[in-house]
Parts: structure tokens; C-alpha cells; sequence
């Protein structure tokens, strides 16, 4: 065995209670090092798509959807059904390449309510 874990291992729950209460936008420059790092260390040769260009896919992932529980940051969508929704969206985006298994994160932020209406 190569590594040891004394503890539990945070369940999902537990995860989201500790990075509710950091902002994406404060992880961009990490992503911003990261990808530096990567692209120094050649480790990206493999995700060069055309012509020494990167693929990058972007997509706006729902992350809370109730309709019961909102606040004053949420998307608020009206359904023909009547009923309300109240909604938090992130936009993200990935490195990508069609032989590749993995992709990486190079930035992520919460979706803005009017740019998702």
C-alpha cells in the first residue's frame, strides 16, 4: 500500500459544506499556475489539438435547483408549469482532446443570474 488514510474520508455532503464557503473566482489563479506548470513540464503535448492549439469545452452545469429554498443570488426561472425554481449555475471550462481520458479544469465561476435567464 502506498498511502495510508487514518481517517474517514469526508463524504460529499461534508465536501460541499467546506467549499460553499469559497468563491470560484478565488481559485482562478490557482488554475492559472496549475496550467502553467503542466505546460512547462510538457505535460500538455498530449491535448495539443490543431496546429499547436488547444481544445477547450465549455458548458454551464447546474449545481442547486430547488423550489422551495432560494436567495437573493439565485436564477429564478418561471415555468409554464407555474411553478418557480429557484437555481445556481457555474460556467467551467476543460481542456479536451478526443484521445484523451481526462480533462482539465482551467476555469470555473458562478453562472451570473442574467447572462442565464
Amino acid at each position: 500500500m502506498l498511502v495510508s488514510i487514518s481517517q474517514s474520508i469526508p463524504s460529499d455532503t461534508q465536501h460541499r459544506a467546506i467549499l460553499d464557503e469559497v468563491s470560484p473566482e478565488e481559485l482562478n489563479p490557482y488554475f492559472a499556475d496549475i496550467f502553467y506548470e503542466l505546460q512547462r513540464d510538457g505535460k500538455l503535448t498530449g491535448f495539443v489539438f490543431h496546429e499547436g492549439h488547444y481544445l477547450l469545452a465549455m458548458d454551464g452545469p447546474g449545481c442547486f435547483c430547488s423550489t422551495k429554498i432560494g436567495c437573493p443570488h439565485c436564477l429564478v426561472k418561471n415555468r409554464t408549469s407555474g411553478k418557480t425554481e429557484y437555481a445556481h449555475q457555474r460556467v467551467a471550462a476543460v481542456l479536451v482532446h478526443p484521445n484523451q481520458k481526462v480533462v482539465i479544469p482551467i476555469w470555473e465561476s458562478l453562472g451570473l443570474q442574467h447572462a442565464m435567464a
